[in-house]
């Protein structure tokens, strides 16, 4: 096929709206930043007592376990461990 001094330009598609992937977004949990991480200090109202007695506090999504405190007591914590859905804090 001869070319008659036209040249054919590939497009490339544009992608619609829904398709551009924002940062953090949660589209790519595998990449996502945990909101808690350790280092992460805190002053909290322990909100229960666990079985072994541990205060319990929920942050961000997360159950806290903090040693060495009473129920309705308000401390500083730090954050020492991540888990999953779970951490552990000191008291400070």
């Amino acid at each position: 096929m001869e070319n008659h001094g036209t040249e054919h330009k590939r497009m490339e598609r544009t992608p619609f709206p829904s398709e551009h992937k924002v940062p953090n977004s949660g589209s790519d949990k595998h990449h996502q930043v945990p909101a808690l991480q350790v280092g992460n200090e805190f002053t909290v109202k322990i909100e229960e007592m666990s079985r072994d007695g541990d205060g319990i506090v929920r942050l961000e999504g997360f159950t806290v376990f903090i040693k060495n405190t009473e129920l309705n007591e308000e401390v500083k914590i730090r954050i020492t461990q991540v888990m999953k859905t779970v951490a552990q804090a000191i008291r400070l």
